[in-house]
């Protein structure tokens, strides 16, 4: 590595999933999803680290690993690094294998092809043993890489181990963030991890990463998130595009089905900038029609925020799971358009005329004396 090049090794959160998928499936033949990575970096037991440039702030490199607690091993499920710089995969590595080495396990495993020659060298540089082991489907030649540790014992007998769920440590420090400072843009897919963890975090009904997922690209949806001065997610909006049921054409109503902002960052008035932008959106699709949604009883700051943003609000029952009333908050953009009716009914409505028009003639050539 360049003497140039100042590097600093992190363990990363779900905010540096999308760099981290993004350089895998640059280096991979088998592409993975943000759900990959963003579940290995959840558990906190799998060592997982990532080197980036102190300067600019650059992912390098990166080394994942998963737990084996039966086998007492830990397996490199994958270890890139940037084609710009070469250098980063024994730092990973001897990270690596300090983590394995705390937490007593017995030994670290991997596999690899024969054309990577620079992951091969420096697993070999490091202590790993090398050994042949099959084909890949594609015909490249596979190894197997083993390093033994001493005195490795039970993960569950040591109470050293990071529990599933736990914070890790040692992760890519931010400055604090300049209070009452966001920008509000477009949800990406480097924000899903972060909105879900919001969402679950707040929310009584939990969601997957792919229910967010699916909402980014959605025709006439409208998903917002606010950052703030770091790039953080700091709170995030919703929404699903509706048609009147039964009814085929263009969406006619907004769904605003989550919203959420961080405990950090309540206060600044980010909820409210994320409700205005949305209907300033909404209002510029001609067939919006209102946006509706439903928040519980008890969610006393949100039913002031909607009322104060000219929501209308009613009762409609309660919530299944703790019998909390449920209101539906409502706010009209325009009046309904015939249209749709038309289309619908146009079968009826033709027959309709043409029984009019008949009747009409009738009377026209009828003689009545």
């Amino acid at each position: 590595m360049s003497d140039e090049v100042m590097v600093k090794l992190y363990q990363p959160t779900s905010n540096d999933v999308y760099e981290i998928l993004k350089m895998h499936n640059a280096n991979f033949k088998t592409q993975q999803k943000t759900a990959y990575y963003s579940s290995l970096i959840a558990d906190a037991s799998n060592p997982f680290w990532m080197v980036v440039n102190t300067q600019s702030g650059e992912l390098l490199g990166y080394l994942a690993t998963r737990i084996n607690m039966q086998e007492d091993t830990i397996t490199i499920v994958a270890m890139a690094e940037s084609e710009k710089i070469t250098g980063t995969l024994p730092l990973l590595l001897e990270n690596t294998i300090k983590d394995a080495k705390k937490i007593k396990a017995r030994s670290i495993i991997t596999h690899t092809r024969e054309s990577s020659t620079d992951v091969r060298k420096a697993l070999i540089e490091v202590g790993f043993k090398e050994s042949e082991f099959g084909k890949f489907k594609d015909g490249d030649n596979k190894f197997k890489y083993i390093l033994n540790l001493k005195g490795g014992s039970k993960f569950l007998l040591n109470p050293n181990i990071r529990k599933h769920g736990q914070k890790r440590t040692n992760t890519k420090p931010l400055p604090k963030p300049v209070e009452g400072e966001y920008k509000i843009r477009d949800a990406k897919s480097k924000d899903i991890g972060a909105v879900t963890n919001m969402h679950n975090a707040f929310l009584a009904k939990k969601r997957e990463e792919s229910y967010f997922r699916n909402k980014i690209d959605a025709k006439d949806g409208s998903f917002l998130v606010a950052t703030d001065s770091n790039g953080s997610v700091a709170g995030y909006i919703a929404c699903r595009p509706e048609r009147k049921a039964g009814f085929k054409g263009p969406y006619t109503r907004l769904n605003l089905v989550s919203i959420g902002v961080g405990k950090q960052y309540r206060g600044w008035g980010i909820a409210k900038g994320l409700i205005s932008k949305i209907i300033e959106r909404a209002k510029k699709f001609p067939n919006m029609e209102f946006i509706y949604g439903h928040v519980r009883g008890k969610n006393t700051s949100a039913i002031r925020l909607y009322k104060k943003m000219g929501f209308r609000l009613k009762k409609i029952g309660g919530y299944k799971d703790d019998k909390d009333d449920k209101y539906e908050f409502y706010l009209r953009l325009r009046l309904p358009s015939i249209k749709p009716y038309v289309v619908k009914y146009q079968d009826t409505i033709k027959w309709f005329t043409v029984g009019v028009l008949a009747h009409e003639a009738i009377h026209l050539v009828r003689n009545y004396e």
